[in-house]
């Protein structure tokens, strides 16, 4: 896939360096993505570009995705925002879903194709 023809901007947010990693080598070809392993960079980065989609992870040392997602509500409110997470049945995660917060959970374990096939939805939507 050509550079004009990526989707995107998605901006992925983990303190797990190898998840950035994983994702910018898995997703280079299909969106054009930013990984930080820090929210508060990834927030500055967020200054001088619009992302269409933010993925965070929930548990970060720093700030946890939904700070971030709060962030991103308030400041860049057009950025679809997603958790990926290994924590599904947090009743903290679903009034973020109900209230809008985020627009989809992506629970972990998930095999990227699946990621990808969702990602792809969302930008869709959001077109």
């Amino acid at each position: 896939m050509t550079a004009a023809a990526k989707r995107g901007p998605v901006l992925y947010v983990d303190d797990q360096g190898s998840s950035v990693k994983l994702f910018q080598l898995h997703f280079a070809e299909e969106f054009d993505l930013e990984g930080f392993t820090s929210p508060t960079r990834a927030i500055a980065r967020a200054k001088e570009r619009n992302f269409a989609l933010l993925v965070a992870d929930y548990r970060m040392v720093e700030m946890d995705g939904l700070e971030l997602a709060r962030h991103f509500q308030v400041h860049h409110p057009r950025t679809i925002r997603v958790l990926y997470t290994a924590l599904d049945h947090l009743d903290v995660v679903d009034q973020a879903l109900k209230s809008g917060l985020i627009a989809q959970v992506i629970t972990k374990p998930v095999s990227l194709d699946d990621v990808a096939v969702r990602l792809k939805a969302l930008l869709e939507t959001a077109s």
